[in-house]
């Protein structure tokens, strides 16, 4: 996934330093997702909707079927 560094539904702007982490993408709550991809197609559309339900802009390089995991680059 890749998401804008400011979102306006998270208060205050969580990316003052200009670093995505877990604490600042989340305003300190507690993160549904981190230090791991998502290991099944739900996992992925949850992480994507939370994300936008903050506010951020998702682009997400969808599902690899072949290999049963995030797709790793972006195809056209």
């Amino acid at each position: 996934m890749i998401l804008l560094t400011t979102a306006p539904e998270v208060q205050p702007p969580p990316l003052e330093c200009e670093c995505a982490k877990h604490t600042n993408l989340t305003g300190g709550a507690p993160a549904c997702c981190g230090g791991y991809p998502p290991r099944t197609r739900v996992e992925l559309a949850d992480a994507i909707d939370v994300f936008q339900s903050f506010g951020f802009e998702v682009v997400s390089a969808g599902w690899d079927d072949d290999n049963d995991r995030p797709e790793r680059t972006f195809r056209s």
